[in-house]
This record gives structure tokens, sequence and C-alpha cells, in this order.
């Protein structure tokens, strides 16, 4: 990872924010319980349930708001705030695709591509329906693909 002061995206890249979903599943329980809290107790409990809920949601939206996958034709570019990590095509040899628990139903998926000297490159929620995995399909020749996620393709 390089940290690029005048990073400038090409102009034929396409960028791709991640899944809504990457801090909403995860901030989900704690507005609910902020919300049960100030119903059930409004004066001992309004407080602290709402502080935990900002300590846990606040940083998740910082995070999903600070990553863009950036496709080029030569390439993928990760940047996470001020980080900027590059790659081409070339060094992939293969790649998972994963939906997880629930990645299947709200649309999304994660993406590992391995490279020639065997480190990983990981992608996470990546809307499914997304250029980025196109485009990666179009350029590993080899996929590794879940087995229900393959048999829910094969019967449509």
């Amino acid at each position: 990872m390089t940290n690029k002061e005048n990073f400038e995206i090409p102009e034929n890249a396409v960028i791709i924010k991640q899944s809504q979903w990457s801090w909403g599943l995860h901030t989900a329980p704690w507005a609910v319980l902020a919300v049960l809290s100030v119903y059930i107790d409004q004066i001992t409990f309004i407080g602290l349930p709402l502080i935990l809920a900002g300590i846990v949601i606040l940083p998740r939206y910082i995070s999903y708001r600070a990553i863009s996958y950036i496709v080029t034709d030569s390439g993928l570019i990760i940047k996470r705030g001020p980080q900027i990590e590059e790659h081409v095509y070339e060094e992939f040899t293969n790649m998972k695709i994963s939906p997880g628990i629930f990645g299947q139903t709200l649309g999304y998926c994660s993406i590992q591509l391995l490279k020639q000297d065997s480190s990983i490159v990981s992608f996470g929620y990546v809307p499914s329906n997304s250029y980025l995995l196109s485009k990666c399909k179009e350029n590993i020749t080899s996929i590794n693909i879940p087995e229900e996620e393959s048999e829910n393709d094969n019967s449509e």
C-alpha cells in the first residue's frame, strides 16, 4: 500500500463503492438496542446505548465512505481513504467469489484474488451486479465459485 498525494483516477476508470450493507448489517443491532432502550427506560439508559451505538455506527459509516474499488483497463485500484493499492490483471492467477451468509439475498459478495506471489487481494461487500465482478471474471482464468451458488445459476 502506498500513500499517493497526487493520485488521479484514469479517465476510462469505473469507480465502484461497497454495498450499503457493509455498514448497515453491523450497525442494525446497535440501532435497535438504542431505540429499545429509549422505549423501555427513558431515564436510566437513554444516554449509554445511544453513545455505544454512535461509537459503533459512526466508524463503520466512515469506513464505508472511504473505500472505493477502481477498475481500469489494465488493472484494479483499491482506495482506502488516503491509501492506494494498485494491481494489474496479470498478477492474478485465481479468483474466489463467496456471497457470505446474507450476500446472495442482499446482492453482494466478497472477491479474493490470488496473486502469483501467493498473496491475496480482497474486495469486500462488492455488489453482485457490479462491473468489478464482471471485469475480474473476464480477466482471471481460474474462478472458484461456491457450489451452492453455481447450482443456483444452473437451475435458472
